[in-house]
């Protein structure tokens, strides 16, 4: 469902807003307004159950909420003011959807709930990861010449890491046996799609999730430190045969890779125009996605920033980059809150689940370096199942009282 909702909201920000044509910046046509119509739903229900709180808005939305706000004030100052508020608008889907994450989940069964839907996205991602190896669709990931399309299809990694959190919880701490499998089943599918993926980074994302869970739940627990060495060995020697993890890591500028003078596959250079525009517009930036058209202006080619930081610092200076800062920070706070609260109650359960959403959080924020994820989901899933972990077991804790 989450990989389905990802490339549902690709199409719609392609073919709702239009970037650098001479058409209307917004298609109004009904059958594209995906974004809306969950925004639509909410308001149904305000009307529906007028008494019923259905909107539940916490700090980081808050923060949230400001961002989005500044995202249209920066493009009014930006470098290319029209295209830069089209992907503001585009941000109003990651508000609805992190709203609805917080706003709906309301207690440990629709916890449970996320999580199973996260080991069923494992298989899910795996699935559809050997489908576009068998039959590679260049619709979703943008190939290179003379290698394969699929190895660019980052959505797979991205989404095995962020399940990888959760596979972990069920496989050490589901309360049946049959979830238990369940887990071990999912890490299994996690890492593979990672291996099939030969993404550079994903590996490390990887050892960060079963690093960060371990530290937070497992730290005697023996199986998850033999799992570490384990991944490591097999990961080191997985790598050593797979030609296309080689070929990747030989383009990698310190390793033997050649950086061109322009060339938009170089992260050198991205960070390099990043820092650039940050310290000709430190306090504004060049507005929401102003860097590619700033870039294809001054240099001929379109270079899109993949570091979240430079992105944000670039784009809407230090400003925006506070703002958004505080949102993942409030969400960070509120997921360790919601961690000591069950381990002072004795909750080894839902100690772990909240282990595993900070894990996979800190996977999301890592990936955020490597790959665009300002305008992806699951940065703001993540942030929104740690908010809603937060309020779930402190709600739980004052019942109790």
């Amino acid at each position: 469902m989450l990989l389905v909702l990802t490339r549902l909201t690709r199409y719609t920000r392609a073919s709702l807003f239009h970037v650098g044509s001479d058409s209307s910046p917004i298609d109004l046509d009904p059958s594209k307004l995906v974004a809306l119509m969950a925004l639509g739903l909410i308001v149904a229900a305000m009307l529906i159950w007028p008494r019923r709180r259905l909107i539940s808005v916490d700090l980081p939305l808050r923060f949230l909420l400001i961002f989005y706000v500044y995202t249209f004030i920066s493009a009014v100052f930006g470098y290319d003011t029209r295209s830069s508020l089209v992907f503001s608008l585009q941000m109003t889907q990651w508000v609805v959807l992190y709203l609805l994450v917080i706003s709906f989940t309301r207690d440990r069964a629709d916890l449970s709930r996320w999580g199973t839907m996260s080991l069923i996205g494992t298989i899910v991602v795996l699935a559809a990861m050997v489908g576009d190896i068998v039959a590679p669709n260049t619709t979703i990931g943008a190939g290179v010449a003379g290698r394969p399309t699929w190895v660019y299809l980052e959505i797979y990694p991205r989404w095995a890491i962020f399940f990888l959190g959760f596979a972990l919880h069920y496989a050490f701490h589901g309360r049946r046996s049959g979830k238990r499998a369940f887990g071990l089943g999912a890490i299994g599918a996690c890492l593979l799609t990672v291996y099939l993926s030969a993404r550079r980074a994903a590996p490390v994302g990887v050892l960060l999730v079963i690093g960060i869970y371990t530290l937070l739940a497992g730290r005697r627990n023996r199986a998850l430190w033999a799992m570490i060495a384990a991944v490591v060995a097999l990961g080191a020697i997985a790598v050593a045969v797979n030609p296309q993890y080689a070929e990747r890591l030989s383009s990698i500028p310190l390793i033997g890779g050649e950086t061109s003078v322009i060339d938009d596959s170089e992260r050198v250079l991205q960070y390099l125009v990043g820092l650039e525009l940050f310290v000709e517009n430190p306090v504004s930036g060049v507005g929401l996605g102003g860097a590619t058209q700033w870039t294809y202006d001054n240099y001929g080619v379109k270079i899109a920033q993949h570091s979240l930081i430079l992105k944000l610092a670039s784009e809407l200076g230090f400003v925006g980059l506070v703002l958004y800062g505080l949102f993942i920070a409030s969400g960070i706070k509120l997921a360790f809150i919601a961690l000591r609260n069950r381990q002072a109650e004795g909750d080894v359960v839902g100690h772990s689940w909240s282990a595993a959403v900070i894990s996979s959080l800190f996977g999301m924020l890592f990936w955020a370096q490597i790959q665009p994820s300002l305008e992806e989901l699951p940065i703001y899933l993540a942030i929104g199942l740690a908010s809603a972990t937060a309020e779930v077991y402190t709600t739980a804790e004052a019942d109790r009282g």
